[in-house]
């Protein structure tokens, strides 16, 4: 082998230098105050990524299968390997499947859960792996806030223990500035009802992720009301169950709600200065 030309080396070590500054400068460059929630496209089932402006990333649900890893690599860079909090809102298969593959693969700081549980082998699986990583689910609690940092914060709004797994979703409203999104999990209209009778005044967002995939069994005209989104995100693929609801779309649209769906549009990112919202 022959030795390398010292002026060769030069080059070599100061393109290699050049190369590691222009990554340092873009991982350290101060950014400008946003946040994005993105919901990933699964397939037929729920996985939404929240970045905060203050660097955390919260991840709500995960899907049906490991496909929601590879989503989850395509929204975030490849050195970013740890999520700060992971949501499981129930424990039905097309919500904590894809989290199986999450949890082995990425540093999970806290794990939380709605007070449902299953004998499911995905529920069962989820939850020894996040045991083996010497870590506790912890229960959420109905009026829990989550502080993120200033004027962003996460908030339980409904954690009930219905007769169903569906109806004890964990609904959680994630406000940052002006910007703030709904995400009802699968809660259905006996629970929506309820929850409308209890917190009408607190339900308003400028973003709603559609209940139940579309589901007619939920998003009524009256909770449209008391939500008054602009935009609505509806997670669905490929099913056998009708959705989403074409009378739910109507009933959307015909408020004047801007409708969006993962299995039309892919992954929808949907950002905001605090103020402003529009979609990458």
């Amino acid at each position: 082998m022959l030795p390398l030309n010292p002026r060769k080396l030069k080059i070599v070590a100061l393109s290699l230098f050049i190369v590691a500054a222009v990554f340092l400068c873009l991982a350290y460059w101060p950014r400008p105050w946003q946040t994005e929630v993105d919901f990933l496209n699964v397939g037929q089932g729920d996985a939404i990524l929240i970045q905060t402006p203050y660097g955390q990333r919260i991840l709500i649900d995960g899907g049906p299968d490991s496909s929601s890893q590879a989503r989850l690599g395509e929204v975030l860079p490849w050195y970013a390997r740890t999520i700060d909090l992971l949501i499981l809102t129930h424990p039905h298969d097309d919500h904590v499947a894809g989290l199986i593959k999450i949890v082995s693969d990425y540093r999970v700081l806290q794990a939380a859960s709605a007070s449902a549980t299953s004998t499911s082998p995905a529920f069962l699986s989820w939850l020894r792996i996040v045991n083996a990583s010497q870590q506790q689910v912890v229960r959420l609690v109905k009026g829990q806030n989550i502080p993120l940092g200033p004027k962003c914060n996460l908030q339980v709004l409904w954690a009930d223990d219905g007769q169903s797994a569906n109806n004890s979703s964990a609904v959680l409203k994630y406000t940052c500035g002006e910007f703030s999104v709904l995400l009802m999990g699968d809660l259905e209209e006996k629970e929506e009802r309820k929850m409308l009778a209890e917190l009408k005044g607190q339900l308003s967002a400028r973003v709603l992720k559609v209940a139940h995939h579309g589901s007619d069994l939920a998003t009524s005209q009256d909770f449209i009301t008391a939500v008054g989104p602009e935009m609505a995100v509806i997670s669905v693929g490929k099913n056998n169950f009708g959705h989403p609801s074409s009378r739910v779309i109507t009933r959307l649209t015909r408020y004047g709600v801007q409708v969006y769906r993962t299995d039309q549009q892919g992954t929808i990112r949907v950002v905001s200065d605090g103020g402003r919202i529009w979609l990458r």
